[in-house]
């Protein structure tokens, strides 16, 4: 799983209409630690974010850290436990928005915000329960 996320450059393949854009501006080191890349993603708004992202962490193959910065700040931890045929998915974030008008917007718009971040994630599992089926299909 931790391979499939660090391919930065495949996610707008498989994550939908989230990611617009994605270019590798850094490849790290073998195990992905020290991957950069460069995003453009959307919201359910009419808003994009253009946003970098630098893998710190890699326990491959289930477990990775990003660190992000631009419009999006912050860190995310993506996890995955096989629980019998099915695989537990867990991502914990920290994460801010870099835009000022955002940032004094938000609190009013809290459902609005939180409603996007939900469609977002959703978007993110329907690919990438789709995107490890592939990997499982090819390993077989």
């Amino acid at each position: 799983m931790a391979e499939v996320i660090i391919a930065f450059d495949r996610l707008p393949e498989w994550w939908g209409t989230v990611f617009l854009d994605a270019q590798v501006i850094e490849k790290g080191d073998k195990s992905g630690v020290g991957r950069r890349a460069r995003f453009l993603t959307r919201s359910r708004l009419p808003l994009t974010f253009l946003w970098e992202a630098e893998i710190i962490k890699v326990n491959s193959p289930c477990s990775c850290q990003i660190k992000a910065s631009g419009d999006i700040n912050g860190k995310v931890e993506w996890s995955l436990k096989q629980n019998g045929a099915i695989a537990d998915v867990r991502i914990e974030s920290d994460i801010s928005l870099n835009r000022p008008i955002l940032g004094r917007i938000a609190p009013l718009m809290w459902p609005t915000v939180v409603e996007g971040h939900r469609w977002a994630m959703e978007k993110g599992l329907a690919g990438l329960t789709g995107e490890l089926d592939q990997v499982r299909a090819r390993l077989n």
